[in-house]
Order: structure tokens, then sequence, then C-alpha cells
């Protein structure tokens, strides 16, 4: 009997075929989707288990009776019998059978996909360039193939596709006389700021399924965020709420879920999450927004969150492993222009470095289950802020530079949120259930004023100027200073 990764000789084509899997102990399938049956003298005997209507194991014991060779002398067929039941009439089989088996799909994506963003009567100029990297597709599941008097080859799962990497890009802004108002950027809608820059990373694909004993793929791995840049020059107003002036983000995509596995087989691990790529922004125009959650610039490296373990169910539930999360990349803002907010919670500059989450352990049920491990989670990068213009802001909760670098939070099969409220719209994962994963650390932050020039302020009594924030295992850290 072969073992897998031998040769073995196809009789109809007389070339060597790669052995892929053990067909009980008298067939093969290789790797050009042939099952080859070897028992080809007479007298053989083999035993093939199916299973009957009710899902019930059925034995039947075959004799080869008589062979059939073609001109070259090899044996391209056999007669058999059932041994056990006279009554059965003797077939004819041949020892190739050819096996179609379904696509393995799982592909990689590959290029962007630009998104768009609607405008509305009164919207002016408004600037997008939002790219996002095609996702993975879904793995193959697997599965068995049967073959009349030879029985079943098993067809394993496939992992899910990559995500494609962001794209670089980088948009400058500046005057233009051939453009309504100078090439100036204004919009009222809400949620539109007056400038997008993004690269975004494909997301990975779902791992295919098992049935079985085997095990469920592994999720697709996520594409890092690219490089975004912008450079802007001009005037830029915004009145709606949440438009920010300039917005610039690199975003990694999300890993996939790793396939589910039924019966006996277990779940499949989570897929890698990426990193966020370089954000970078820089002003020398004039910013103002008067919406509430409307920043004037704001940059984000965001790391992407990993894929989760397959869930598992059957007789033995063993869900599969979280993957970790991705680290923040490198996020930096320079202004040399005026910046005004008048909205509550719109900071001036608000530039963060962000560490994606570990993926979730899979969910498990049957007669034994066993809880899946979360992933740990990755550190954000680091945050630079330079500043030699004038900034101001005048709602409650809004700083004129806040800079933070915050390590992601650690996953489980469930969490719970910490709200921090020195930081809104920020909060820290607890891993619970199964084995949670670690937290990630905060990176570098910096602030950088050149004192000639720069002038910064609130006129919120209860908001400070300038806040650095680091976010380490769900610890954070502030500094807080008072400039200008």
């Amino acid at each position: 009997m072969p073992a897998i990764g031998d040769a073995v000789t196809n009789p109809e084509t007389g070339l060597d075929e790669t052995v892929s899997e053990l067909v009980g102990n008298y067939a093969v399938r290789a790797d050009k989707d042939n099952v080859i049956l070897l028992a080809q003298t007479l007298g053989d005997t083999y035993t093939v288990v199916t299973t009957d209507a009710n899902d019930q194991d059925v034995s039947k014991t075959y004799e080869v009776t008589a062979v059939t060779s073609n001109t070259a002398g090899k044996v391209v067929s056999v007669t058999i019998k059932d041994v056990n039941d006279a009554t059965v009439p003797v077939q004819s089989v041949d020892i190739v059978q050819a096996v179609t088996y379904p696509s393995a799909g799982g592909g990689s994506g590959s290029g962007t996909t630009p998104v768009p963003f609607g405008t509305a009567s009164g919207d002016i100029n408004q600037s997008s360039t939002y790219l996002r990297g095609n996702g993975g597709g879904s793995g193959r599941n697997g599965a068995g193939v049967c073959i009349p008097y030879i029985g079943c080859a098993a067809v394993r799962p496939n992992t899910g596709g990559n995500g494609a990497t962001g794209t670089t890009v980088n948009v400058t802004i500046a005057p233009d006389a051939t453009k309504t108002r100078g090439g100036n950027i204004e919009t009222v809608s809400g949620n539109l700021p007056g400038v997008i820059v993004a690269s975004v990373g494909g997301n990975g694909g779902k791992g295919g399924n098992a049935f079985g004993n085997i095990q469920a793929a592994r999720g697709g791995t996520a594409g890092d965020g690219g490089t975004a840049t912008a450079t802007t020059a001009v005037d830029i107003l915004t009145s709606g709420a949440n438009s920010h002036g300039v917005l610039v983000q690199s975003i990694a995509g999300a890993g996939g879920q790793g396939g589910t596995g039924i019966l006996a087989a277990t779940g499949g691990t989570g897929g890698s999450a990426a990193k966020g790529g370089s954000a970078n922004a820089y002003n020398t125009g004039n910013i103002t927004t008067t919406g509430g959650g409307a920043v004037g610039m704001l940059v984000q490296s965001l790391g992407g969150n990993a894929g989760s373990g397959g869930n598992s169910y059957g007789f033995v539930g063993q869900p599969g492993q979280g993957s970790l999360g991705g680290t923040g990349g490198t996020a930096y803002a320079q202004n040399g222009g005026v910046i005004r907010t008048a909205g509550d919670a719109s900071h001036g500059m608000l530039v963060q470095s962000v560490g994606g989450g570990g993926g979730a352990g899979g969910d498990s049920g049957g007669l034994v289950t066993i809880g899946g491990k979360g992933g740990g989670t990755s550190s954000g990068g680091t945050v630079s802020v330079s500043n030699s213009g004038s900034i101001a802001t005048e709602g409650d909760r809004s700083y004129a530079i806040q800079a933070q670098s915050i390590g992601g939070g650690g996953n489980a099969g469930s969490a719970t949120t910490l709200s921090v409220s020195a930081i809104p719209a920020v909060s820290v994962g607890a891993a619970i259930g199964g084995v949670g994963g670690t937290g990630g650390a905060g990176g570098d932050t910096t602030l950088t004023f050149t004192p000639q020039r720069a002038a910064v302020g609130t006129d919120s009594s209860r908001t400070s100027s300038a806040k650095i924030a680091t976010a380490e295992n769900g610890t954070q850290s502030f500094m807080r200073s008072s400039c200008g």
C-alpha cells in the first residue's frame, strides 16, 4: 500500500501521479483528481464502508473475479462480486475513476475599489479619494466524494483568500482659479468632511467549513492599509455634524473568520490581521468647522481586527482560535495654517494610531465542548503632531490638539467594554471565555510647537488645550498641558 506523497502509476495513461489521500487500504486519491483502485489481481478482496439512509455504517466486501488489461498490459478494469450476498450481480469497475471536485475558491483579492461619498446642493469642491482593497474569496468547504463499489474520498477545505493591500494615496489640494471659489471647499451635509483621503486594506475571506473529523480551514489574511497623505492649502468650511475639515486614514483590513467544523471537525483558526499604514496630513490653509463632532484635522492609522476562530458543533465541539490583531501605523499631522472649531467634541487636531483587536475564539456545541482561545492584540504606532499655526476651539470636550497611541483590546467569545471618560468614544476590550487575549501596548506620542508662531487655545473652561494619550494593555495614561 503506497503512502501519501508516493508515486502511483495511472494504468490508463501510463504516467505517475502523486498520492494525496488513502481510501481504506485498497484505493488512493491522486493529485490529478483521480481515484485509483489498487485491487487489480484475481482473488483480491477489499471492504467498502458506506452509510445507509439512516446514517448507519454498512460494510460490503468485494472480491476480484476477472481483470481486463489494455495493450500495454496494464489492468484497466476488474469484475467484482459481493462476497456475502450471492444474489447481487457481478459488477465491472474501472480501475481509474475521474472525480470532479468543487472549485477551490479562496482566491486572493486584487486591486482597489473607490468608495463614493454623496454630496448635496451646497457642497462645493468636496474632495474624496477613498480606496478600499478588494477582499479575498471564501475557501471551499470540505466534503466527501463517493464512488460506487470503491467508497468515499475526502475533499479538504481551502483557506480563505487574502485581502488586497491598500494602495498609496497622495492628494494635494491647492488654490485653483479655474474652479468655483478658487478651489476653496465648503460642505453643508452631515458626515461629509471637506477632504477625505483614505487607503484601506481588503478583508480576508472566510475559511472553508469541514465535516467529519478533519480541520476546518483558516480564514484569509487581511491586507495592510496603504500610505495615505493629504496636503491642503485652501480654505475649508464645514457646517454639518461629524463633518471634519480634513480626514486622512490608513486602515488595515480584517482577518477572515475560520471555517466551521461539523460533527468531530475542529473549527478553523481566524485569519491574521494586517497593519495600518502611514497616515499623514499637512495644512497651510484655513480650516473652519461649526458642527458637533467635527474635527479640524483628523488623522488615523488603524490596525485591523483579527479573524475570529471558526465554530465547532457535533460530538466534540472544539472551535478555532482567534488570531492576533494588527498594529497601528505611524500617524503624523502638521499645521501651519489656521484651524477653528465651534461645536462640542470638535478637536482642532486629533491624531491617532490604534492597534487592532484580537479575534474571538469560536463557539462550540456538542456532547463535549471546549472553549475557543481569543487572540492577543497589537500595539498602537508612533503619533507625531507639529503646529506652527493657530488653533482655536469653542465647544466643550474640544481639545486644540489631541494625540493618541492606543493598543488594541484583547478579545474572546464575549467581551465587556470599559469606557474612559477622558477620551470620548474610546473603549478597551476585556477578554472573557476560553482564554482571553492580551491587550496591546500604546506607542510613542509627540507634540511639537514652534513658540514664535504657534497659538493654541480653547474657549471652554472644561477643556484643556492639548492632551497626549497612550493606552497600554487596558491601562491609559495622560499628560495635559495648556499651550498658548
